[in-house]
C-alpha cells in the first residue's frame, strides 16, 4: 500500500464488501486521492458505496456451510479474469511484453521457445 500512486489503481474483493481491512484501505487510498475499485457481492455496502468504481459479483446459492467463501470467489475470479481480457484487448499489451515481464513460469518459457525459434 505504500507504493501506491495517484495514477494506480487499487482493486479491492470482497464478497460482503464489509470486510473492515479492506474498509480501511478504501478510506486510507480516498483519502490519498487513489483511485478505487470494488468487486463486491453487494452495491449497498461499505466498498460498494465508498469505491470509484463497483463491479458486482453477486451469487444466487449459499456459500459452503453458509459462511465458508467459494462460490464468490469463483464469481470474483471470472469478474477479474473478465475485466483482464478486456483491459489487453483495449492496449497494446502483446506476447513479448508477457513475456520480457513474466520470463519464468511454465508460460515465460513457452513464450522464451517461441522467440528463441524466430
Amino acid at each position: 500500500l505504500g507504493n501506491a500512486r495517484k495514477d494506480d489503481t487499487v482493486v479491492l474483493l470482497s464478497h460482503s464488501g464489509n470486510t473492515k481491512e479492506l474498509v480501511g484501505v478504501l478510506h486510507e487510498m480516498s483519502n490519498r486521492g487513489i483511485y478505487t475499485a470494488a468487486i463486491v457481492g453487494s452495491e449497498n455496502s461499505d466498498l460498494g458505496q465508498g469505491a470509484d468504481v463497483t463491479l458486482v459479483a453477486s451469487i444466487s446459492e449459499k456459500e459452503i456451510l453458509g459462511v465458508v467463501p467459494s462460490r464468490s470467489i469463483i464469481s470474483q475470479e471470472a469478474v477479474v479474469n473478465a475485466v483482464a481480457s478486456e483491459i489487453v484487448d483495449r492496449s497494446s499489451f502483446s506476447k513479448e511484453d508477457f513475456r520480457i515481464n513474466h520470463p519464468g513460469g511454465s508460460l515465460g518459457n513457452l513464450l522464451n521457445k517461441a522467440t528463441e525459434k524466430r
